[in-house]
């Protein structure tokens, strides 16, 4: 059997030498318990009453672990006493703090210690009452600074989700969107026909030397003139005067037309329709086309109409 024992170390005042005694008792106890199980016969011999051990009604190691027990609870209650002999000497010191800053505040207070103690209870709980207020405004402060970061990150979100959900309505109504907020709907194209008709004579020698009168009529596009059609919408908040241009191209990238479409008092959000005709410089289709923004102006009220005339009218 192996014994172990687990001692703590503790700072003491009047009692550390009675603690210091138990603890050298008990070591011993032990050293002895230990060598009397690893050599029974040192025991023995070490033992006053060697001849008659075989006579004794108890276990000599009993005897010591009985021993070693009440030692051990005379150091439970040694550390007992010293908790409490510390938690006395506290308070007094707590209490010799308290008088000293009475004679500190002597003059002020007077002679009473009572009411000394019950102004220092005052003042300790109208801080406690300052400190807690304190923490419930600079809680009140945190929690309104998250709420408006909030509203703030929710404010942006919303206004991204309606300028998507806004850009996703012009993409399919067919609008493209060309800069400062001015969208350019699908644009359809037709060239014209040009008509040449007359007569043609054919003379064909024969034994009747016959002359024929026919009639013709041919249609062919007139790639020199093209019609453009689409619309223009205002995506800002205000009425502006819209101005764009459609630029056409050749397979080369040369320019061979061109049409600027005004819009004045464009709303916000109204497609305005056009119609054009345009002059081409070309014999054949336009390979390609690029339309951006020449003015997006807002209307600036006049402020001379609003002012009253001097007779009040």
């Amino acid at each position: 059997m192996i014994m172990r024992v687990h001692l703590g170390f503790w700072k003491t005042t009047s009692s550390s030498s009675a603690v210091a005694v138990a603890v050298t008792a008990v070591l011993a106890i032990t050293a002895t318990a230990w060598s009397l199980q690893s050599d029974p016969g040192a025991g023995a011999q070490a033992s006053p009453a060697a001849e008659d051990a075989q006579d004794m009604p108890r276990d000599p190691i009993e005897e010591l672990l009985d021993e070693l027990n009440r030692l051990l609870d005379e150091v439970h209650l040694l550390r007992m006493e010293l908790a409490h002999e510390r938690l006395v000497r506290s308070e007094a010191e707590r209490d010799l703090g308290d008088l000293q800053r009475f004679m500190e505040d002597h003059d002020r207070l007077g002679d009473a210690y009572d009411e000394y103690r019950g102004v220092k209870k005052i003042a300790e709980r109208e801080a406690h009452q300052r400190e807690l207020e304190q923490r419930r405004a600079a809680y009140e402060r945190e929690k309104a600074k998250r709420r408006e970061s909030y509203l703030k990150a929710r404010a942006v979100r919303q206004a991204e989700r309606a300028e998507q959900q806004r850009q996703a309505g012009y993409d399919r109504a067919g609008f493209a969107h060309l800069g400062l907020d001015v969208y350019f709907g699908r644009a359809s194209f037709f060239y014209g026909t040009k008509t040449s008709s007359g007569r043609r004579f054919i003379y064909e020698p024969d034994e009747l030397d016959d002359i024929d009168n026919l009639f013709y009529r041919n249609e062919e596009i007139n790639f020199s003139s093209m019609t453009i059609s689409g619309s223009v919408l205002n995506a800002s908040d205000e009425t502006r005067n819209v101005g764009i241009a459609v630029v056409f191209f050749d397979q080369f990238g040369s320019q061979v037309g061109h049409e600027i479409v005004q819009i004045n008092n464009a709303r916000p959000d109204v497609p305005y329709p056009f119609t054009s005709t345009v002059k081409m410089a070309l014999n054949r289709p336009f390979a390609s086309s690029s339309q951006y923004v020449l003015y997006a102006d807002p209307i600036i009220a006049d402020t001379d109409e609003l002012q009253p005339s001097d007779n009040g009218n």
